[in-house]
This record gives structure tokens, C-alpha cells and sequence, in this order.
């Protein structure tokens, strides 16, 4: 979402009538001797940035795993991965074994196109 999005939302919370009591608490007394207009307007402004704050909090919570385990759950299948295809690659090759640099690159590739994977279902 963009910022504008989010000032819209905010925009129609106040329009509805659905405010945060005490993000309104705050702006009341930020702005004590301003009108209404002032103050919606500084309560717009400040949900927006509350909205936006909370959109990049999910989008970090959502992209990453929820546990050490999963991490290492995620580090294992890429490893096991990466040495299955630099074997595959090696024997096309007609190796005799899988270079280290072979196996480096593995990883890499397959790990950007797992974090690729994962960043795109989730924004």
C-alpha cells in the first residue's frame, strides 16, 4: 500500500466515526486550543503513519520464518538441495566430484530463489 492509501483509510475511519479513542486522546491534547478541522487533520495524519507502520510490520512477520527451527529446517533443505543439483551438474560435467565453488553457487541460487519465492507471496 501506498502512503495515500493509507491517509484514505484514515480519512474514512474519522468520516465513519470509527477513531481511536486514545490516538484522539493524544491529538486532543497535542492540540489543545485548535479546531476540529485541526485536529482531524492531525489525526489523519497520525493514523496514516500508525497504518503504515503496522503494513510493515506484517510484511516482516510474514516474511520471516516464525522459529530457529524453521530457519533451520529452511537451511537444511537448501543445503540438501544444492548438493543434489551440484552432483547432477558434476556428473553431466563428467566430473569426479562437486567442486566447493560448485556447491557455493548452489546454495546461493537456490537460497535467492527460495527468499524470492517467499518475499513474493507475501507483498
Amino acid at each position: 500500500m501506498t502512503h495515500k492509501t493509507f491517509y484514505q483509510l484514515a480519512a474514512a475511519e474519522v468520516a465513519a466515526g470509527h477513531v481511536d479513542d486514545a490516538l484522539w486522546i493524544k491529538v486532543n491534547a497535542e492540540l489543545p486550543n485548535a479546531d476540529d478541522k485541526a485536529r482531524q487533520a492531525q489525526y489523519i495524519t497520525l493514523r496514516a503513519e500508525e497504518m503504515a507502520v503496522e503494513s510493515a510490520k506484517y510484511r516482516v512477520r510474514h516474511w520471516a520464518p516464525h522459529s530457529v527451527g524453521t530457519w533451520i529446517v529452511y537451511l537444511i533443505v537448501t543445503f540438501v538441495v544444492a548438493v543434489i543439483a551440484g552432483s547432477i551438474v558434476a556428473a553431466i560435467a563428467g566430473m569426479a566430484s562437486t567442486p566447493i565453488p560448485l556447491l557455493v553457487i548452489g546454495v546461493v541460487v537456490i537460497a535467492a530463489v527460495a527468499l524470492g519465492i517467499r518475499v513474493g507471496r507475501t507483498g
